[in-house]
Formats: structure tokens, sequence, C-alpha cells
């Protein structure tokens, strides 16, 4: 027979696989990562809400601190670890509203002149707040003149309303 005269045709190939619709297995990996951005951005918000008290919450809480030192103040007995306590709320509040590099370094004569700052005095450098640079790491307070413990916690009272209500303003 001749070749020639055979009816063969060449090969004809499929038509290409279009890339829609998918497949079910792309389906579900889609579904599985839209699933994950949607709870990793949930679980950042409610991380970020944690870290970030409120400035109101702040505020209350070392209100009601305050009242517990007051009275741990009112006791003679337990004046020393009231006046630690007293220089650690200070030290805190002044942690949380202004930057950690800038406060968590300062002790003696500089702390008292950050304190001093907002009051625009010099009560804590030179008055009765210079017992929250000594006070907390002596072991009595025997030395101290009557009424100067109860004139320091005015003085870091006073400090305290000025730096909150300033911190609330600046929210």
């Amino acid at each position: 027979m001749d070749p020639r005269a055979i009816p063969l045709r060449d090969l004809h190939l499929p038509p290409p696989v279009g890339w829609w619709p998918p497949a079910p297995g792309w389906w579900v990996l889609a579904a599985l990562a839209l699933t994950a951005v949607v709870l990793g951005v949930l679980a950042w918000r409610s991380r970020r809400r944690r870290r970030v008290p409120r400035h109101a919450d702040m505020v209350a809480e070392v209100w009601r601190t305050w009242r517990d030192l007051r009275s741990t103040l009112a006791d003679p007995h337990a004046m020393t670890d009231g006046v630690q306590q007293l220089s650690a709320l200070v030290r805190r509040v002044a942690l949380t509203l202004h930057a950690r590099g800038e406060v968590a370094g300062l002790s003696g004569e500089e702390w008292l002149r950050f304190l001093d700052a907002p009051l625009g005095g010099t009560e804590f450098s030179n008055g009765p707040g210079r017992i929250l640079a000594s006070a907390p790491y002596q072991s009595g307070l025997g030395r101290m003149a009557p009424g100067e413990v109860e004139r320091c916690m005015q003085l870091c009272e006073r400090w305290l309303r000025i730096v909150l209500d300033a911190g609330r303003a600046g929210r």
C-alpha cells in the first residue's frame, strides 16, 4: 500500500487545562489561610488591648493602692514598709507615664529632680520628698522628724494628681 494513500492524521493534543476553577484542595487551603489571618488579627488586637491599659483603669488602680498605702503609713510599726511602698508606687507611675529609658535609670538627686519637674519647685530635692531617695533603703525611720512622712505623703499625692491629670490630657 502506498503510504501517501493511508488516511493518517497528526496527533491532536487536548486543550490546555484552565486555571479556573481551582481544584477543591485550593479552596480548602484558601479558607484555612483566611481563617488563620482573621484569628491572628484578633489575637494581636486582644494582646495589644491587654498590654496597654486604659488610662482610667491605671488611675483607678493608683488611687486604690494609695488608699491602702495611707492606712499602712498610719501604723507607726509599718511606716518603713509604707515609705518603701510609697517610693515604689511613685516609680511605677513614672515608668508608666514616661519612656522607660527616661526614668528607669534615675536615682538619688536625679530622681528627685525628675519628680520636681511637674511641680515646678524643689519640694522633692530640697524638701520633704527627700525621703523617697533615702528611706526605702534604710532599715528604720527613727531619725525623721515627726510629721515628715505625712508631708512627704501630701507632696506625693499632689505629684500624683498633677502627673495623672497631665497623662489623661495627653491621651
